[in-house]
């Protein structure tokens, strides 16, 4: 077995996943962005807005970017996530019924995906479970209180900018 080659696959493989599941958690941003925000906001706090909703991202983006990383808790956030996500996906089409059809419930059904995806390919994928395991060996004890800043950095940001905006 060449770890070499096997490692290079499951980092590919990893930044793929890793790069959808931005991506989703940034469609509703873009959704909002689509819409008529120059009705809704004069012209002069639009940047103000833009910014807010763009650092809306950044704990979701340092939580991957953590996961990356090898992290162990950054590995318990998406299983939360996931678990959270799926309560809230089975509830909703078990209340809402016919009427949960929205493109809320699709974008929230794609992001649960997503992240299940994500998390079946770190403990299932044998490349990505490789790659995962060396990163998590070659860490150091400081990378973690370093995610761990960064992560409370990002999301006072963006309590802050979601207060304004």
């Amino acid at each position: 077995m060449n770890y070499n080659e096997t490692e290079r696959r499951g980092r590919r493989l990893m930044l793929l996943l890793l790069g959808l599941n931005l991506l989703l958690r940034a469609m509703p941003v873009v959704n909002v962005l689509r819409s008529s925000l120059r009705d809704i906001y004069p012209a002069g706090t639009l940047p103000l807005v833009y910014a807010g909703l763009a650092v809306g991202l950044l704990p979701t983006a340092v939580e991957l970017w953590a996961l990356y990383r090898g992290s162990w808790p950054a590995l318990a956030l998406l299983c939360i996530s996931v678990f959270i996500g799926a309560g809230d996906v089975v509830g909703l089409f078990q209340f809402g019924g016919a009427a949960a059809m929205s493109s809320y419930a699709m974008l929230s059904l794609m992001v649960l995906l997503g992240r299940g995806g994500l998390l079946a390919a770190i403990f299932r994928h044998e490349e990505v479970n490789c790659w995962w395991n060396l990163q998590r060996l070659r860490r150091k004890r400081w990378h973690l209180v370093l995610e761990i800043v960064l992560y409370v950095l990002a999301s006072a940001a963006s309590g802050w900018f979601g207060h304004l905006a």
